[in-house]
């Protein structure tokens, strides 16, 4: 009579693998940070992600868009901590210079929002991203 399943060695069958590299995986696999929004691919926007591009480029003309400024540092800053092989989503890309992509944008485009904008900087610089500490070449 064929004994229970705590009665089978721990050790695996000649020829068999243990199952546990699987499942180690598969925890591996669930665990990973994934794109965060809702069914319909909306998410919440806090603070000046939510004000449009032309309330930026009018901040940014009068010399007062400091509060920008930090959104898009922290925004930045967010995406190298959960986008997986990133160390600097901006590359080689100053802070100034990020500005300036952003001022260009945001004319173009007045009625869409700064986090919209933001958002289309690091989908256009994803390649050029910094996957790891220190100089790159």
């Amino acid at each position: 009579m064929p004994g229970t399943w705590a009665d089978r060695p721990v050790v695996p069958e000649a020829g068999r693998r243990a199952p546990w590299p699987v499942a180690w995986w598969l925890l591996g696999l669930f665990a990973t940070p994934l794109p965060g929004a809702d069914e319909s691919g909306n998410y919440a926007v806090w603070g000046k992600g939510k004000t449009s591009c032309i309330a930026y480029v009018r901040d940014r003309d009068a010399g007062e868009a400091l509060a920008h400024r930090d959104f898009l540092m922290g925004f930045l800053t967010a995406v190298n901590l959960l986008m997986d092989d990133t160390y600097n989503i901006a590359g080689d890309k100053a802070l100034e210079d990020i500005l300036v992509w952003l001022d260009e944008y945001c004319a173009a485009r007045p009625m869409s929002s700064f986090e919209a904008a933001i958002s289309s900087f690091t989908t256009e610089h994803f390649a050029a991203r910094l996957r790891r500490a220190g100089r790159q070449w």
